[in-house]
């Protein structure tokens, strides 16, 4: 019980969560808080005229606290429309003049209703604007006991002045009492509640935004993964299945478009001597230069050069014509040529070229991708039989194989 009285009555929000909280607390509150104020400003200019209009010389008092009542309001209000326009970095200032108006209201209220006790109606006014300030009015435990205390003497005063230490007085005065701290305890569960929303809510944000991280991170580690099932390890082209899928793609758009589709199967040279004389390590620095000179060559081409494996590359040539894919082809050849790649140790030098085979075709539904992949290969194994050279041979339709079955050995 008293831990539960001390979390209502003193109850403090976390250093971290207390600007943000309150940002998000006045922002939300800024609407109430001008209706607040154009009521209480019509209030008072009625009231000034009625005390003008039945004025006798006993309240001219009132009449000069509605009408400074009346013009503190006005300013309040102005300075409130202005400074709500940026909450977060005036959110110190409307604090301040939002408790020093409060008091200023509440104050007059007491003093107000004290004063005509026999009006019903002038009580009733001073508790409803203690419970609307209470209720609507957010802040913090030690500001509200102390606005709520300075009014409360304020009526007790004028209490004491009008009736002197009576009955009036010490009735006054419990129920008033008793009133303020149902009304305080109000404000209190109401201001918890509106932090565990708040609380609640930047944990479900923050979760939120954990996942929404998680997922990017997940969506990029997918794209890595993807990327590296697409790349060869060795020379960083594209791989086999990368570069059949591109076909596949590539072939279905020049079928549509009625372009051509142009194909270069490309061997090195000489490799496999290369390798059983100096060793893997040396071949595979072989295919990463030879690698990186091709794709220098064919930078700004639109081709797509891809290891279709071991010593074998492949190059791609969307809307490429039979003539400007032999050239591309040629420029490849010659260029690896003119760069010399030759290996000298064990007492022998070995020279690598490389021999390239050309298909071209306009895709249609008589053909289909194994037709232009098997016609370069041919062209291929034709070009390295011809000694280094590149040659180009007509897509032919794949004849139906025998299927091949393997035995196992007794």
């Amino acid at each position: 019980m008293f831990a539960w009285l001390k979390d209502v009555f003193f109850y403090r929000i976390p250093a971290e969560h207390k600007v943000p909280f309150e940002s998000e607390i006045f922002r939300t509150n800024i609407l109430s808080a001008k209706i607040t104020a154009l009521v209480l400003l019509l209030s008072s200019l009625v009231l000034a005229i009625v005390y003008i209009i039945e004025t006798d010389y006993g309240h001219i008092l009132f009449e000069l606290i509605f009408i400074t009542f009346f013009i503190l309001t006005s300013v309040y209000y102005l300075i409130l429309d202005r400074l709500s326009k940026n909450v977060d970095k005036y959110l110190r200032t409307i604090k301040t003049i939002s408790c020093i108006y409060v008091e200023l209201v509440l104050s007059c209220a007491a003093a107000f209703s004290a004063y005509h006790q026999d009006n019903a109606f002038c009580g009733i006014l001073y508790m409803a604007l203690v419970f609307v300030f209470c209720y609507c009015f957010y802040c913090e435990s030690v500001k509200l006991l102390i606005i709520l205390g300075i009014s409360q003497t304020f009526y007790l005063l004028v209490t004491f002045l009008k009736h002197g230490i009576s009955g009036t007085l010490v009735s006054s005065a419990i129920l008033t009492w008793m009133y303020l701290a149902v009304s305080y305890i109000l404000s209190r569960l109401s201001y918890r509640r509106k932090f565990y929303e708040y609380i609640t809510k930047a944990i479900i944000q923050e979760k939120n935004e954990q996942l929404s991280r998680l997922n990017e991170e997940l969506t990029e580690t997918n794209l890595q993964l993807k990327k590296l099932s697409y790349t060869d390890s060795l020379t960083g082209l594209s791989n086999r299945r990368h570069m059949n899928e591109i076909l596949q793609k590539e072939w279905e758009r020049c079928r549509t478009e009625k372009r051509p589709l142009s194909l270069l199967m490309i061997d090195i040279d000489n490799f496999k001597a290369l390798n059983d004389l100096f060793g893997h390590p040396v071949g595979d620095d072989c295919l990463q230069q030879i690698a990186a000179l091709m794709k220098h060559i064919l930078d700004d081409t639109g081709a797509v050069l891809a290891r279709y494996g071991g010593e074998e590359f492949m190059v791609a040539l969307p809307c490429t014509d039979e003539s400007h894919a032999y050239n591309i082809a040629e420029q490849l050849r010659t260029g690896v040529e003119k760069h010399m790649f030759a290996w000298r140790g064990h007492g022998s030098e070995i020279l690598i070229t490389i021999s390239i085979g050309v298909a071209s075709i306009v895709p249609d539904d008589e053909y289909s991708i194994d037709d232009l992949i098997l016609s370069s290969d041919k062209s291929m194994y034709v070009a390295k039989k011809s000694k280094n050279k590149t040659i180009v041979l007509p897509v032919q339709k794949v004849e139906k194989r025998q299927t091949l079955k393997l035995i196992a050995k007794p």
